[in-house]
Formats: structure tokens, sequence, C-alpha cells
């Protein structure tokens, strides 16, 4: 799954925002466009399937057939997904809907958060996530030592 190889492309974007090397405006873009191919990438997988799982799926929990618990657990086998790749995936998650809430031209007082973020705010989302990130990157690289 991409979000996992491209991990350490998200750490450097993280790293280079919290260390000012990159802008909010450039993080934000930066960002967005690797999450946007990592992203399609992932779907792209659904045109290589007889049928569309995940939306029969999505519509057998709907309709109440099958439990939360039972749909989590078929579609995470659906998609690969381990425990790895769902803890970066929910970091990289939350990260794009702050970049989505980013509004670089508003000033704090004018900001509306969670739905607007100003530069201040965005940064200080941001940077929560950056530590959730180095604390993801840590873990899961004990053993590359």
């Amino acid at each position: 799954m991409s979000y996992l190889e491209n991990q350490d492309k998200y750490f450097k974007l993280f790293f280079d925002y919290y260390n000012l090397a990159i802008s909010a405006v450039d993080f934000e873009r930066n960002f967005s466009t690797l999450w946007d191919a990592d992203r399609d990438e992932i779907y792209e997988q659904c045109n290589k399937w007889e049928r569309r799982f995940d939306i029969e799926l999505q519509e057998k929990l709907i309709a109440g057939k099958i439990s939360g618990e039972e749909f989590s657990k078929r579609w995470n086998e659906l998609w690969g997904i381990t425990d790895e790749i769902s803890a970066l995936s929910d970091i990289l998650d939350r990260t794009y809907t702050t970049c989505d809430c980013f509004w670089p031209d508003i000033t704090d007082e004018e900001a509306n958060p969670p739905l607007e973020l100003s530069e201040t705010l965005f940064r200080e989302e941001v940077l929560s996530l950056y530590h959730e990130m180095e604390t993801f990157i840590n873990k899961t690289h004990v053993n590359d030592i």
C-alpha cells in the first residue's frame, strides 16, 4: 500500500514544516499531492475486481446484514489493511482533513475552527500530527536498526 511505502516522504514533509524549511502553503500543496496519488493508486485496485466488493460490503452494513465489527474485519481484509497501515492511514487522513480546512488568507480572528483554519491554527494542528507521525515512525522503525 502506498501510504506505508511513502511514510518516509510524508514524515519528511512533516519534519520540513516543523523546522520551518517549507511554508504552510507548500506543506498543504505537497501533502495533498502525495496523498491524492496514494489514494488514487489504492482505488485503482477496484478496476481489477470482477465486481465492487467494497460497495457490496457497505450496502450489507447499511442494510444491517452485518455488524460494524464484521464490516471492519472484512473491509480490512479486502483492502489488505494491517494494524500498522491503519495507524498510519489515520494520521494521514486527519492531516488531509486539516489541509482541506486551511485558509491561508484568513486571520486567527476570522477563522472558524475546525471548519476553517488560519495559518496559526493550521500549524498547531499539523505539529500535533507531526508528533503522532514521529511516534509512529519510531515504533515502526525499531526493527530497522
